[in-house]
């Protein structure tokens, strides 16, 4: 290390990778946090694209490792729950970066999976039956009340999952 070179790598490194830290952090918290996950990688993704890599052939090959790598983590880490909350967390609805097809389909179809699970316990309570010998017309009110919030909350007209 007493080359001045290595130092100024290694002081490169730290600032490139200084929000990973802050992303860790977010993920492993115990609080309700589920949203900010989604935000925190828009947040290193942000960094690393407007990064300072140094103009040569070795610095274009860093940004383009770098960026694959936490692509290829960020799908590895991201749930469906991870972007529903995001997708419901008031503080993210009017930022521009918003959830992609991918991800907005798969919080979508968690928000549905949810609701239709609330429903199918609801209805073996009431027909004292497992699930898969529920008649076919139990009551689906659950999934249809929650979408048409969500859609409601997304009109902004009103807020999701208010209290009566």
């Amino acid at each position: 290390m007493r080359n001045e070179t290595n130092w100024d790598k290694l002081a490169l490194f730290d600032e490139l990778l200084q929000p990973l830290g802050v992303a860790l952090d977010v993920g492993q918290s115990n609080g309700r946090g589920l949203g900010a996950v989604r935000r925190a990688l828009f947040t290193f993704h942000e960094h690393l694209e407007a990064f300072s890599y140094q103009p040569t052939t070795e610095g274009t090959g860093l940004r383009q490792l770098v960026l694959r790598a936490v692509e290829k983590r960020r799908r590895y880490t991201l749930c469906p729950i991870h972007c529903l909350a995001y997708l419901l967390d008031a503080r993210y609805v009017d930022k521009k970066e918003q959830l992609d097809t991918d991800e907005l389909s798969a919080a979508i179809d968690q928000l549905q999976s949810m609701a239709r699970a609330h429903d199918i316990k609801m209805g073996t309570r009431e027909y004292k039956c497992t699930a898969d010998k529920l008649p076919e017309d139990y009551s689906r009110e659950t999934e249809k009340e929650i979408m048409a919030e969500y859609k409601t909350f997304k009109s902004k007209a009103g807020s999701f999952l208010h209290c009566p």
